[in-house]
């Protein structure tokens, strides 16, 4: 493993979310969550984004990393 994979610097490399329509993608509710992983290291993260408001529009994002085999 790289010393900048343990420090947690990794290069990403991302896939975007899939959403149904625009309104889905208003509520943050996608169909395939995004995903990353590491080039490096290959850790890998699924984004779970939640919508807090719509007036005005207002959503929070997390990584959370999963183990490939579960997947």
């Amino acid at each position: 493993m790289n010393f900048k994979c343990l420090v947690g610097l990794h290069k990403w490399k991302y896939t975007d979310a899939v959403y149904v329509n625009d309104q889905a993608r208003m509520l943050a509710s996608p169909t395939t969550r995004a995903t990353r992983t590491c080039k490096v290291c290959g850790k890998y993260q699924e984004e779970d984004v939640h919508c807090l408001g719509l007036n005005p529009p207002q959503y929070t994002s997390t990584w959370y990393t999963i183990d490939k085999d579960n997947v």
